[in-house]
């Protein structure tokens, strides 16, 4: 449930930078996560398959993890527009090209 946590702080402190599409991403990510992770009948599935499903999800939590924490400091003590106020895509590839 860090998406919820996530989505309220934001939603708290600043949000008049949050556009609508990340709305949007947290909703699908974590309807996606619910349905793939706690609802599909595993037992049809081998190994892999569920273990390459539990990564993507996994990356997901920790970008959304790194986005908050990435707009909380920027808004917060650098005094800059948090990560939420770009598009998605943007902040992903600033994400992956930050920590990789």
């Amino acid at each position: 449930m860090f998406w919820f946590l996530s989505i309220f702080v934001q939603r708290c402190i600043y949000p008049e930078y949050i556009l609508n599409e990340w709305y949007y991403f947290y909703l699908i990510y974590c309807s996606l996560f619910y349905i793939g992770i706690m609802f599909l009948p595993w037992t049809r599935y081998t190994f892999l398959p569920k273990l390459r499903i539990f990564q993507i999800f996994s990356f997901a939590s920790v970008f959304v993890m790194g986005i908050t924490i990435i707009s909380l400091h920027a808004f917060l003590i650098l005094n800059q527009k948090p990560a939420t106020a770009y598009p998605v895509y943007k902040m992903a590839l600033f994400f992956v090209s930050y920590f990789f």
